[in-house]
């Protein structure tokens, strides 16, 4: 999707344009903040610390473009609306852990909490799998946002736990969604970036 999104934005549809990665985690962002109830203002400026010469209307456009192409979104963000003014809660699909607003629901705050809590949940399971696998010789590290360090004398047999572990299917409602990882290593952390 992200890529998708990034043909979009940066190589005007066409189709046969190969994003950088950089692009595509640009691209990210502005979906990100799109789908969390960013304005076209705030996601406008974010973008033009990397794209300087990004208008606020082509932010505008592809808002326009990625809630038409996105439409299930919009359907979400008014379920997620409906039912937090009438409980003045929303609550996370997988743990049912609940976020109060105490009458004052902000929209960000609303779209944000089943998403991050999710991310939280796949990513402390993932966690407990990992540390169930792993030997006497295996370290986790870091637990930082998205990213995880181990560390280990054989790097292949922990990189293959690491991915057992933590590469997960979800399925809510009807539809099912793989979170593949993608794994780097080396000899340090900075070498494996």
């Amino acid at each position: 999707v992200h890529n998708e999104h990034a043909i979009k934005l940066f190589g005007d549809g066409d189709a046969s344009f190969v994003p950088s990665k950089n692009e595509r985690t640009r691209i990210k962002n502005f979906a990100y903040n799109a789908v969390y109830g960013g304005s076209a203002e705030t996601i406008w400026q974010l973008l033009k610390i990397d794209i300087p010469d990004i208008l606020l209307k082509d932010v505008q456009e592809m808002m326009v473009w990625f809630f038409s192409t996105h439409r299930e979104i919009t359907v979400w963000h008014k379920k997620l609306e409906k039912f937090a003014f009438k409980h003045d809660y929303v609550e996370g699909p997988f743990s049912g852990r609940r976020r109060y607003f105490y009458k004052q629901v902000e929209p960000t705050e609303l779209y944000n909490f089943p998403v991050q809590e999710t991310a939280a949940k796949i990513k402390n399971d993932a966690l407990m799998r990992l540390r169930d696998a792993i030997n006497k010789d295996e370290k986790i590290l870091i637990d930082c946002h998205d990213e995880i360090v181990c560390e280990g004398p054989d790097v292949k047999a922990l990189v293959s736990k690491m991915r057992e572990c933590m590469e997960t299917t979800l399925t809510h409602e009807g539809y099912s969604m793989n979170f593949p990882v993608e794994i780097a290593t080396g000899p340090s952390w900075g070498d494996a970036i």
